[in-house]
């Protein structure tokens, strides 16, 4: 996604493009990048029932138009806001600094399974950083297993609180650690 974002600030210099204009590019190449990703990792069969698909669809979309009978209420001198690539725009322009105090992070299983090594990147960027595995999926965890990570919290803290020169202070004794 950087990737995309700097193809997006070059192409905004070079045609001038306004703010608006670059996060429009941004929202549809991030899509499309999405698309051939998910593209690329289907077979050949899913590939064309997928075609299939969308040529059934757009068939069925140009036979059966109708005017869309929802008067819209959207002022044009009010732009629409789009908040889920706004956040992608400015989460792939963040660069964070170092931390160099103790630090639990606490991850769900699907996050450190995924094959991206996470818990190396959070411990390069704090290299007291204790990183500790969830039960469940990042929803699982603060839904079907929020007691579970409640109390983990809860501990976390406790040890910041009792002990807060410790440099083990923010470890909770419990949980394990995944190395």
């Amino acid at each position: 996604m950087q990737a995309v974002r700097r193809l997006c600030e070059i192409f905004a210099r070079l045609f001038k493009w306004n703010d608006q204009a670059q996060l429009e590019r941004f929202r549809k190449w991030a899509l499309l990048r999405a698309k051939f990703g998910w593209w690329w990792k289907r077979d050949l069969s899913e590939k064309f029932h997928s075609v299939m698909r969308k040529i059934r669809n757009r068939i069925v979309s140009t036979s059966s138009r109708q005017p869309s009978t929802i008067p819209t209420v959207q002022d044009p001198q009010m732009p629409e806001h789009d908040v889920a690539s706004s956040f992608l725009w400015a989460a792939t322009g963040y660069r964070p600094k170092p931390y160099r105090r103790p630090m639990s992070v606490l991850l769900s299983e699907d996050l450190l399974e995924r094959g991206d090594h996470l818990d190396r990147a959070w411990r390069r960027l704090a290299h007291k950083a204790s990183v500790y595995q969830l039960k469940g999926s990042h929803l699982e965890c603060i839904t079907a297993h929020v007691g579970p990570l409640a109390e983990t919290i809860d501990r976390c803290l406790r040890r910041v609180v009792v002990n807060p020169r410790s440099p083990r202070s923010s470890v909770p004794e419990e949980i394990s650690s995944r190395k």
